[in-house]
């Protein structure tokens, strides 16, 4: 009989609510075991990988933590293979993909209850899994003999003993291949833990250290951790490959610094933007603007507008730059030509600040009104007063529908929605708290506002009717998928990813070191990819909900984009960074072996493999 019933899997940050869930359990007579009880100075991965083989149940703790948590992901896959998982819901959230088909009980509402109907069904599957189940006496056998039709025994013929040996020699050799493969496999178990321990250990010293990732990557001894991880997992497959260690080989692979092409633009960068779709990046130093195209690096452009930038954007089609200033004066460039147009002289501070694509407006908040300029014609087209008080430091407090004819203004807990055309005042959506920011969907049919009490509306523009709402993140950033299939939301260190049309309910959650400064889907909408003030670009595809790059400046990221082709992402920092990311993979197994930079030591090896003889990575396949 094993010292305990049941394992429990759960992420750190749900610890306290666990330990409550085990005293209950531990109430009800089942013994419990969890990493808690791991003793001083033995191997983290080895140790659980024994504690889950010996539990008759694992109890995982979905939450919105641990389905983040590829640790927990692991100890519950153990779980399913062995068809002992019992799954419970301590946040309402979705489980990964491959334990949505499971029935999971909710314990979202439970206030530890001991009569909780959810948690008594928790208890009824760990004690059906825990019953001991008597096991058949294994038959005798007598000595190898045969029986006449009179009832007299005989010795069988040496051919019948011949066959005999034979058989067991058969059996014999498929017993040692079996032992072996069963070796490999535990083995291969093994490796995978530790190389998810390592992981697990990085993420821990990021979260606990206040540093930018690159320092801890080269500083902290983070990138040994990753080559440790990827290593590691190179060998478990060698062992027995699994599509649990091929897991944990991609997993390593985003986190490995790998070859980029850099470009140096200067110091103190204060605004930049990557042209959407396309290899051209614009950045401000104070007065000066400056574009730069990646594919041409000697086709790089300078102009003084004479005032500080607040603003940069493109056109999506010829690729103008246009720059706002701090005092509302407005400059039209054209890089390639060296032509430029001051379309606005300067009228006032500038408190919020909205562009429409299609048609080239551009909308400017100032001292009670909004400005509506039409960039192609330099014509102030409209003059909407911008009702109650303007939302400093809100990057969204005001936005232009995709054609140019609607403009939706945030004023403290109210939206004000306009007809430009007309002139025409059209509807008033209250709140219960401050508004944190506004975005049109791409079709303009919708508005989206999120508040400071966590309330997300979307509105239909043509009717003013609430089509959606929900508690959400207060979210001061929020970008739509050019196919409109995708909306992401990012609130200071967190990125919420749903479907449109089904915002209440979270696709992807991921967290950054600190507030989120850009996010981006490519083209086709397969990718996302998001930036932050704690210098971390991180890029998710959509369909696996699995990250697939990581990469960390030493200083906040202003802008990110992708290629046309969705194949290269750029990005542009503070410090002057500009990178070029490419976004297209081989096999996990090249892969690994042409961006790793060192081998196991001598030392890892005798910890890990012990009983092998040393060797070099990719060298055997």
């Amino acid at each position: 009989m094993s010292a305990h019933d049941l394992f429990v899997s759960y992420a750190r940050e749900d610890a306290e609510w666990v330990e409550r869930l085990c005293s209950q359990l531990q109430a009800q007579g089942l013994k419990v075991w969890k990493d808690s009880a791991i003793p001083t100075g033995r191997s983290f991965g080895r140790v659980i990988e024994k504690a889950i083989a010996d539990a008759k149940a694992v109890v995982v703790v979905w939450s919105i933590s641990s389905v983040e948590s590829d640790w927990v992901r692991a100890e519950a896959m153990e779980g399913l293979k062995r068809d002992v998982l019992v799954p419970l819901l301590k946040d309402p959230c979705e489980p990964p993909l491959r334990y949505r088909t499971l029935q999971t009980s909710d314990l979202s509402g439970w206030r530890f209850e001991p009569d909780y109907p959810e948690f008594l069904t928790v208890i009824a599957a760990c004690r059906d899994l825990t019953r001991n189940v008597a096991h058949k006496p294994a038959e005798s056998h007598s000595p190898i003999t045969s029986v006449s039709s009179n009832g007299s025994t005989h010795w069988a013929r040496p051919g019948v003993l011949v066959s005999l040996a034979l058989l067991l020699v058969i059996a014999a050799t498929a017993a040692w291949w079996q032992w072996m493969d069963n070796r490999h496999q535990q083995r291969s178990l093994e490796l995978t833990a530790s190389a998810e321990a390592a992981l697990a250990e990085l993420e821990a010293r990021h979260r606990s250290r206040n540093i930018y990732w690159r320092f801890l990557l080269d500083r902290e001894s983070g990138q040994s951790l990753i080559e440790r991880a990827v290593l590691l997992s190179l060998e478990a497959i060698r062992h027995h490959p699994s599509p649990r260690t091929l897991d944990v080989l991609r997993s390593s692979l985003v986190l490995l610094p790998r070859s980029t092409t850099v470009y140096r633009a200067g110091n103190r960068i204060t605004q930049a933007i990557v042209a959407n779709g396309g290899s051209l990046v614009g950045w401000s130093q104070n007065e000066i603007i400056h574009s730069y195209d990646l594919n041409d690096p000697e086709a790089s452009h300078q102009l003084d507008t004479g005032n500080y930038v607040a603003r940069l954007m493109f056109s999506d089609t010829t690729y103008p730059l246009f720059a706002v200033g701090n005092d509302g004066s407005v400059t039209r460039w054209q890089p390639q030509t060296g032509d430029n147009w001051q379309i606005s002289d300067a009228t006032g501070k500038v408190e919020g600040i909205a562009f429409s694509e299609q048609n080239h407006r551009l909308a400017l908040r100032q001292a009670g009104w909004v400005n509506i300029w039409d960039l192609d014609t330099g014509e102030l087209s409209s003059r909407i007063p911008s009702a109650d008080h303007p939302l400093l430091g809100t990057d969204q407090n005001l936005d232009l529908s995709p054609d140019g004819s609607l403009l939706a203004i945030a004023a403290r807990e109210r939206i004000h929605l306009w007809a430009l055309a007309s002139g025409e005042h059209r509807y008033q959506i209250d709140f219960k708290g401050q508004i944190t920011g506004i975005k049109f969907d791409p079709s303009g049919d919708s508005l989206t506002g999120a508040s400071t009490t966590r309330e997300v509306k979307v509105i239909g523009t043509r009717s003013g009717q609430i089509q959606q709402q929900f508690q959400g993140s207060p979210a001061r950033l929020t970008v739509f998928s050019h196919t409109g299939d995708w909306v992401a939301r990012g609130h200071t260190g967190q990125v919420i990813v749903a479907a449109v049309g089904s915002q209440a309910e979270p696709y992807l959650s991921y967290g950054h070191d600190d507030n989120v400064t850009d996010i981006v889907f490519a083209p086709d909408g397969k990718l996302l990819a998001s930036a932050g003030q704690g210098g971390l670009v991180r890029v998710w595809e959509l369909a696996e909900r699995r990250e697939i790059l990581r990469y960390g400046f030493p200083s906040k990221v202003l802008s990110v984009g992708f290629s046309r082709d969705g194949k290269v992402l750029y990005a542009v920092a503070a410090n002057g960074e500009i990178v070029s990311l490419p976004l297209s993979y081989t096999d996990p197994i090249d892969e690994a072996c042409s961006a790793l930079q060192r081998d196991l030591s001598l030392e890892e090896w005798k910890l890990y493999l012990p009983d092998e003889p040393y060797r070099r990575r990719c060298t055997e396949r």
